[in-house]
């Protein structure tokens, strides 16, 4: 939460071996998932995949259901990002998983990958409207990391009067 992502990288991958040596499968998977989204910040999206990847068949084998969710979404966000044409179908099905859960941290991560996504895409227009809803439940949340990163997205994106007209 102190927006050193290196250093945070550094931290999970010993936190993955530390809960290995211990045989702690969930610590395992969850710091995997930790691992990933570190990478992600950093835009290192091959280590990002194998990090997440491994969480996911970690979470399935143990069964940890909001896991595996968590997780897909992630996957769903790096396919996305090498161009596979379903991968906001499946983040809005974990959106939906997690909202009909009342997973608040797992739908906001999912509406900001979403948005970022979209953004990346050039979809500019609907990018805006994922962050400005992610802002909001952010803040509503008292998460102020996910706050400030759809603020910083929000102010880099042009201006509604800016773009051009849809059609």
């Amino acid at each position: 939460f102190g927006r050193d992502f290196r250093a945070a990288v550094l931290r999970a991958e010993e936190a993955v071996d530390g809960a290995r040596a211990l045989g702690l499968v969930y610590e395992v998977a969850v710091n995997l998932h930790n691992l990933g989204d570190f990478l992600i910040r950093l835009e290192d999206y091959p280590r990002a995949y194998g990090a997440i990847r491994q969480s996911l068949d970690l979470a399935q084998e143990g069964g940890f259901e909001r896991l595996v969710h968590h997780d897909r979404m992630f996957l769903a966000f790096l396919d996305g990002i090498a161009g596979e044409m379903r991968a906001e179908e499946r983040l809005m099905t974990g959106i939906e998983y997690a909202e009909e859960h009342d997973y608040t941290w797992d739908a906001l991560n999912g509406r900001t990958l979403l948005a970022t996504l979209l953004k990346r895409r050039g979809e500019l227009v609907r990018a805006r409207e994922e962050f400005e809803i992610a802002l909001t439940e952010a803040r509503d949340s008292g998460n102020r990391l996910l706050a400030d990163d759809c603020e910083a997205a929000l102010a880099a994106l042009p201006t509604p009067s800016m773009l051009p007209p849809a059609g």
